[in-house]
């Protein structure tokens, strides 16, 4: 008998030090107003749709991973502060090899949210371009506003640097390029490979919300054609950002165009 109240208060202990863990992690008070192009709606396979419906936003964010859009805000000397060996020359005979040996690295990530990183994307909307997703697949949104600008091993550093700025701090995972270009040359650079945050659950009460607005029951556009212009978000959600990186979702409301 001893033994089994030993063990229950052993759990008991364990769930209150996770609820602590918890409620601590949600005291820092941040938040992030994202809309629909950050954040669509992922119904899981099979899950009936409406109020009932197992359903998540999935983080759509931009990764900058050309070349040149890369080394605008991942530098040698960030790329040296994460971990990596910048030794040889991009033209030495070795470098192909070097490089493409190095081991990617796990760090934290400052997307910032329609900054001045976004600002020449925003340019290219208003000229009539389409940007492309990921998966080269039109999905019919207006392309993401989250643009990463800075990288670091440390999250308190991140914050600390962007702190005032409309920034989400989150882990991914960065790797080294090497590239032997016909016309530019040899090319070395970083590059996102993964982001860890791929999605946010909606807590019920917030579900029957987008249900009653009608969200939950317009499937996603998904096309291999691109349509002449994309269609603007229909939601807004309020991101929270607890102090040790994880995220949930406080309110989704309908879209407020910026004045």
């Amino acid at each position: 008998m001893s033994q089994l109240i030993v063990a229950a208060l052993t759990f008991l202990l364990a769930v209150v030090s996770l609820l602590g863990t918890a409620a601590w992690n949600r005291t820092d008070g941040r938040t992030l107003v994202l809309t629909e192009r950050e954040l669509p709606l992922v119904v899981a396979r099979g899950s009936v749709r409406g109020a009932d419906a197992a359903i998540s936003l999935r983080f759509r964010v931009q990764l900058r991973s050309a070349p040149d859009e890369s080394r605008m805000w991942l530098s040698d000397a960030t790329l040296r502060q994460i971990g990596f060996a910048l030794g040889v020359p991009a033209g030495a005979p070795d470098a192909a090899q070097f490089y493409l040996r190095s081991l990617p690295r796990q760090v934290w990530v400052a997307f910032e949210m329609d900054g001045d990183a976004f600002a020449p994307m925003a340019r290219q909307l208003a000229l009539g371009g389409v940007p492309a997703t990921r998966a080269g697949v039109w999905d019919g949104l207006e392309p993401s506003r989250l643009v990463p600008v800075d990288a670091s091993l440390s999250r308190a550093q991140l914050q600390e640097r962007w702190k005032g700025r409309p920034t989400l701090v989150i882990a991914a995972v960065i790797a080294m390029r090497y590239e032997q270009h016909p016309t530019r040359g040899p090319s070395v650079w970083g590059q996102i490979t993964t982001v860890d945050q791929s999605t946010v659950q909606v807590p019920q009460r917030i579900r029957q919300t987008m249900d009653r607005a009608g969200w939950l029951a317009e499937a996603p556009v998904t096309s291999q054609q691109t349509p002449a212009a994309p269609r603007p978000p229909r939601y807004d959600v309020v991101l929270g950002v607890g102090r040790l990186g994880a995220v949930w979702v406080d309110d989704v409301r309908p879209h407020q165009p910026a004045r």
